[in-house]
């Protein structure tokens, strides 16, 4: 019985530590690069209601910077519908503070570009794109993600 508890227990631990949120994929600008391009597959699919699916973008920068966003997406089943937002954050662990406001795609044509493009110039080390589904039965295919900064 105590070893059933025991497992019960862990797995309790194990469940709610892996709830916490983190970057599905990331994009990594060291030292003199600026823009970054991400390689995607079939893998990197959007689907289902709330599902939250995000790039983490590190730039190994000591200047600030603007920042400029291309999305593209497609409709790979149902009416897919897409909220994408720009986020920062300086240090590792911190809550990400939203930068501008987010860019709703419907999956209304098979392809379509999203450009975040950031007037204000950021101190931040990490960017989030945050894209969440909020559509009920869709399937949406990240097919190009890159990433560009203008330092300052």
């Amino acid at each position: 019985m105590k070893r059933i508890l025991f497992i019960l227990a862990l797995l309790l631990v194990i469940t709610s530590t892996a709830s916490a949120q983190t970057a599905d994929r990331n994009l990594y600008l060291n030292n003199d690069a600026t823009y970054g391009r991400l390689g995607l597959t079939a893998a990197d699919t959007i689907s289902n209601f709330d599902q939250i699916y995000i790039v983490q973008i590190t730039g190994k920068h000591n200047q600030r910077a603007l920042q400029k966003i291309n999305v593209k997406l497609e409709t790979a089943s149902g009416s897919p519908e897409v909220s994408v937002q720009l986020q920062g954050f300086t240090f590792s662990g911190q809550t990400p503070v939203n930068i501008g406001d987010a860019v709703v795609w419907k999956g209304t044509s098979a392809d379509t570009t999203i450009i975040i493009s950031n007037t204000a110039v950021n101190g931040y080390r990490f960017y989030w794109v945050y894209m969440d589904a909020t559509a009920v039965a869709q399937n949406s295919l990240i097919t190009i993600f890159e990433g560009k900064l203008f330092l300052e």
